[in-house]
């Protein structure tokens, strides 16, 4: 093989090692089962996948940072849970192979099956399981869920713990939230 494409391939190995590594799985088994041409598996976890795509992606491993700029999209599968994020920056901090925190800057949009998001800045914290979504000065952070009853947040911070599907706005903001229909006093016999 010529120099070019071995570098292709070899860069094509520790492209598929950072995504591996960035779904929770480390990087030395990473790299091994994309040579080999397997899928990683580890008993107990939960499969997922995990696909980037961006005009740069820059990893630096002795450091953990993972960092994609220019029309990034994201999509994390885990068991029959996806996320999809739209950005135009997004930053990673990993410690022992596994995702401690993503930022998500510039025209952030999230999309799960419960939720859909617009904000100017989404921090993920994989340690206390929550995503906070920041909007820009004069446009709020939105959150709509998708499932019923459909509610849509609006204000300048949104903070969503994902576990138990709370939503807290610390700085205040606007929520819609559906009433079911009551039966007028009239109609009551």
């Amino acid at each position: 093989m010529g120099n070019a494409v071995c570098r292709r391939v070899a860069g094509s190995v520790v492209a598929m090692a950072v995504v591996l590594a960035w779904a929770g799985v480390s990087g030395a088994v990473a790299a091994e089962t994309v040579s080999e041409g397997k899928a990683p598996a580890k008993k107990g976890a939960p499969q997922g996948t995990l696909k980037l795509r961006a005009k740069s992606i820059l990893f630096n491993r002795s450091k953990g940072d993972l960092v994609l700029v220019g029309e990034v999209h994201v999509v994390r599968k885990v068991g029959d849970q996806t996320l999809i994020v739209d950005c135009d920056k997004m930053t990673s901090k990993m410690k022992d192979g596994k995702m401690q925190s993503v930022l998500a800057t510039g025209n952030v949009k999230l999309l799960t099956a419960d939720v859909r998001a617009s904000a100017a800045t989404a921090d993920f914290d994989f340690k206390k399981n929550i995503i906070t979504l920041r909007g820009a000065k004069g446009k709020p952070a939105t959150m709509t869920t998708l499932k019923g009853p459909v509610i849509i947040s609006t204000g300048p911070t949104i903070i969503f713990h994902v576990g138990d599907q709370r939503v807290a706005m610390p700085d205040g903001g606007d929520t819609e939230i559906p009433l079911d229909s009551q039966p007028d006093e009239k109609d009551v016999e």
